[in-house]
């Protein structure tokens, strides 16, 4: 009981988790063809050194070390390779993350004219699309409750319920002093 209990659970907390297939494939490709490449470099130049060089002519033990000094020479190409690619990669992933995250601290510290925007074709091109509807419906209540603070200053009370109910949503009904009146 408990065993299907708890495969059950892992089930559930796999589905939690986001695939998202075409990041997956932007991020692994670079890398993928970086290493194969850097294969068929180096197996092309084994082949010229075996083949073409005085390789044949030369003790076992001389032989060895040239090969292994061309391996080491390609795996320290693949580790360079790998960490720019890496960077760059690490980069275009994590930039649109920064923007909004930037985004979303100027309007957390009252900056609601910086636009929201993200040159992602994924899922953070959603969120920024959220959240610049999110600053404009900001935007749109801080115009409305300065407009409501000039109407109150002014008197008119009429005027100031329509505000009120622009931005909350909900009717303001009379108070017994205005009914009065």
């Amino acid at each position: 009981m408990s065993d299907r209990v708890g495969k059950q659970a892992k089930r559930q907390r796999r589905h939690r988790y986001v695939v998202d297939f075409k990041a997956q494939s932007r991020i692994t490709l670079p890398f993928l063809l970086a290493v194969i490449a850097l294969g068929v470099l180096n197996a092309l130049a084994h082949t010229v050194l075996v083949g073409f060089g005085d390789i044949q002519n030369m003790e076992v033990s001389e032989a060895t070390d040239l090969l292994l000094a061309v391996d080491l020479l390609f795996i320290m190409l693949a580790g360079a390779t790998v960490a720019v690619t890496g960077l760059a990669v690490s980069n275009r992933v994590s930039g649109p993350a920064r923007a909004l995250a930037n985004s979303v601290r100027a309007m957390r510290e009252g900056d609601l004219d910086r636009q929201v925007r993200v040159r992602s074709d994924d899922h953070l091109r959603t969120l920024a699309g959220a959240l610049e509807e999110l600053r404009q419906d900001q935007l749109m209540r801080s115009e409305s409750l300065r407009d409501l603070e000039a109407c109150l200053e002014e008197g008119d009370v009429a005027a100031a319920r329509e505000l009120l109910f622009k931005i909350s949503g909900r009717k303001v009904e009379s108070t017994p002093v205005e009914q009065a009146v």
